[in-house]
């Protein structure tokens, strides 16, 4: 929850994760909606660079994005944008419904997230841009120990 002028609001945190290096990135959306992801991942791409591929789990705002991604990636190789810069499509692959066993190392994000927040907010009720700030130092917490 965060705080909007003298009411409040829920939030979710978006949280990205290289498989490889185990960086973490997270952004804060205010809904689930698949615009309100699609927004979280380009911030993503627009400050870490564009993946190659995406594993997820099969949220409903996931697969809504990736056929969102994969419709405009559609129409802009259509377009005479694709002569002068070929588009090079990030590759989504979802594990299967109910089976969170599968993404163990990003599942091990969320918990790692939530007990830093937990710890850091004590359920203290902060203002959004707050909020932004305690999930860097949520990042910088998981990648560095400190």
């Amino acid at each position: 929850m965060a705080k909007q002028g003298r009411s409040s609001a829920k939030c979710y945190g978006c949280i990205f994760s290289c498989l490889t290096v185990r960086a973490v990135h997270i952004e804060v959306t205010q809904s689930l909606s698949t615009d309100s992801f699609l927004d979280a991942f380009r911030r993503f791409i627009g400050r870490r660079g564009k993946p190659l591929s995406i594993l997820s789990d099969m949220a409903g705002c996931f697969v809504g994005a990736d056929r969102v991604l994969h419709e405009s990636i559609t129409a802009w190789n259509q377009a005479v944008i694709n002569k002068q810069f070929p588009q090079k499509e990030i590759q989504w692959v979802f594990s299967p419904p109910l089976t969170s066993h599968f993404g163990g190392c990003y599942e091990r994000m969320i918990r790692s997230t939530r007990k830093i927040l937990n710890v850091l907010l004590r359920e203290q009720l902060v203002a959004y841009e707050k909020l932004n700030t305690f999930m860097v130092v949520v990042e910088s917490i998981i990648i560095l120990g400190r």
